[in-house]
């Protein structure tokens, strides 16, 4: 199996890893029966007391692997003690892209009042999104071809370096190049701590560690916020930056020096169908080869475009020559790129078979839309306790507790219902309702609203947040096959990164539009709008005379209250995607295994009732 059934954000074995697992675990001698050889592995010898998988010789260790150690992760059960420092190695490594997410959301108005760069507030989180949801899908293939922990520690490095140049940067630009080189190392850090959970850890274990990284995700990503804010208050925003180069030492160091990851098949080149030649891709140009660089070249300049040209359609007007010039590259590059994921087949980055799946395609249109609002309530409720009601970037994250604690609360009720029932429907569903409630009632908030408002409000949407957000990755994981389990949630989670980046750059288009508007309106020639937008977010009391300062804070009232429009309007129609998937109870986990619940280890059918899948495959559907 490539995935169990924790649901959680960004937790994706890449593809490829899945059988890689398969293949190490065949290994494991059973009795009366002869493993099956692998590529570069010896059948195990008989033991009385321990399974073990050697190389037949050290020319057999795929390039740049080390030789196996003494307890591999398919022979001698390893102890307890030393699974969990594996998991805690694996962990510390991406500790500080979890706090990231939510971390940076309290120190936006510090950020932008020190650069001047309210009109650039958007792209601080789109452009960290933008490149990790791209990156997602390559990082997904070149560890399918490549061994994984080098690639993983140059993740980490850059990650790192993204971190630095933000913690060092001069001015806007250079910080949201920081932010989009960071991104790009999450990406592959988030896959590879899946890859190597695969290699490393007991399958059949494997469950309780990918629910420990979950839970460990959930609680860093809604606490960031706050100590975001507790940081910028005491020692400035840019400790939200260098925090990550110390707290990613010990994870540097015991990957570097002390894990010892064991060998692996390599694997075969996919061929432009989907079929492979069954020859191992031995050399390196083989396996680069094999990469859709196409695809590569297309995506990510033409998400650029289309995010430059809803930013700029949105301050300075959409028949400017910048707006249409995007547009019109967008317009060539994304339809370009999906001709060439049709070309390329199996081997693409986004199979078209995966894509055009109903389920697939209902669950990327319903976490799309749901991590939308997410990411909009984690950048901009903060803001509006800052720059609205002028209270301090740590008391901000206080408040917007309010949002994370229900959320958490939520989520882990919905898991255990789905987990007690098989229906992710309702949960889905009760979100799909609560989140637009929650996010018309916030897009009536007033200046002198008090805790009894943005409080209950912020809870209400929290609440449908919580229900909704993990259930995506339960039906992908639960309801496809072992084949098409990683690309399915490989195109889930890229939709996941992908919506919300969009969603950031329109809420900023908004945001920026109506303010402008509003200071023209109300102020006529008395203050240059522009003057406002080239300002911070904490500065704007500053900017008029005393007695204009709540005509001005009212304006920005209704240009923040007016974003969480796109809360409301995500959340509907992320109702229509939940009638994709059906009513249908999704499979228990002896259905998964592929064991008889009566009978253990007979095997079966994981789907009598299913309907035929392209890959040969039966499987069960909603």
């Amino acid at each position: 199996m490539a995935y169990f059934g924790f649901a959680t954000h960004n937790l994706l074995v890449p593809e490829g890893m899945s059988n890689v697992m398969e293949q190490m675990t065949s290994q494991l001698e059973t009795p009366g029966t002869k493993p099956a050889p692998v590529v570069g592995l010896e059948p195990p010898a008989a033991s009385s007391n321990s399974r073990t998988v050697t190389l037949t010789n050290e020319t057999d260790v795929p390039d740049g692997l080390e030789s196996p150690v003494p307890s591999s992760p398919g022979g001698v059960p390893m102890p307890f003690w030393k699974e969990w420092g594996l998991w805690l190695a694996i962990v510390s490594s991406i500790a500080c892209p979890f706090l990231d997410e939510g971390i940076i959301a309290t120190a936006v108005s510090s950020i932008t009042s020190d650069f001047g760069s309210l009109g650039d507030a958007g792209w601080y989180g789109s452009g960290y999104l933008m490149t990790m949801s791209a990156f997602q899908l390559i990082f997904g293939r070149l560890y399918s071809v490549f061994p994984t922990r080098p690639i993983f520690l140059g993740s980490l490095f850059l990650f790192e370096g993204g971190s630095l140049i933000c913690a060092l940067s001069p001015n806007s630009h250079v910080f949201i190049f920081g932010r989009s080189v960071a991104g790009i190392g999450a990406a592959g850090l988030y896959s590879g701590a899946m890859a190597l959970f695969a290699l490393l850890l007991p399958k059949h274990r494997l469950p309780i560690y990918v629910a420990a990284m979950g839970v460990l995700y959930g609680v860093a990503a809604q606490t960031g916020p706050l100590l975001g804010g507790v940081i910028t208050s005491s020692i400035g925003w840019r400790w939200c930056f260098w925090i990550n180069l110390p707290v990613a030492i010990p994870g540097l160091v015991i990957n570097l020096f002390f894990l010892k990851q064991p060998p692996r098949p390599r694997p075969a080149v996919a061929g432009k169908e989907g079929e492979t030649s069954g020859k191992p891709a031995d050399s390196v140009w083989a396996r680069l080869a094999a990469l859709d660089y196409l695809g590569m070249v297309l995506l990510i300049p033409g998400i650029c475009c289309l995010l430059v040209a809803v930013d700029n359609g949105g301050t300075e007007g959409w028949a400017d020559k910048t707006t249409i010039g995007c547009f019109v590259g967008a317009g060539l590059l994304i339809p370009s790129f999906a001709l060439s994921q049709w070309w390329k087949g199996e081997a693409a980055l986004l199979p078209p078979r995966i894509v055009t799946d109903r389920l697939v395609f209902s669950c990327c249109v319903f976490t799309s839309c749901v991590e939308s609002c997410f990411m909009v309530m984690v950048y901009y409720m903060p803001m509006w306790f800052q720059t609205v009601q002028g209270v301090s970037a740590a008391e901000s994250g206080i408040r917007y507790l309010a949002h994370s604690v229900s959320y958490c609360v939520v989520e882990l009720a919905c898991a255990g219902i789905v987990f007690k029932t098989g229906y992710v429907q309702p949960c889905m569903l009760l979100g799909s309702i609560l989140i637009p409630v929650g996010g018309g009632l916030l897009s009536m908030l007033k200046v002198w609203s008090g805790p009894e408002h943005w409080a209950t409000f912020q809870i209400i949407v929290g609440m449908g947040i919580g229900a909704a957000t993990d259930q995506p990755g339960v039906v992908v994981q639960r309801l496809l096959g072992e084949t098409d389990a990683p690309l399915g949630y490989a195109t889930v989670l890229f939709c996941q990164n992908l919506g919300p980046t969009m969603a950031l750059i329109i809420a900023n288009s908004i945001f920026l539009g109506r303010l402008k508007t509003g200071i023209i309106d109300l102020f006529g020639d008395e203050l240059d709008p522009e003057k406002v937008l080239s300002s911070g977010a904490t500065e704007i009391r500053g900017m008029v005379a005393p007695e204009h300062v709540p005509k001005l804070l009212e304006i920005y009232n209704q240009s923040l209250t007016r974003v969480f429009m796109i809360v409301i309007a995500a959340a509907i129609v992320s109702m229509f995607a939940i009638i994709g998937l059906g009513t249908k109870r999704i499979p228990d986990d002896e259905m998964i295994a592929g064991r008889d619940p009566e009978e253990k280890g007979g095997q079966r059918d994981l789907n009598e009732k299913g309907r035929e899948h392209p890959s040969g495959e039966e499987r069960s559907g909603l």
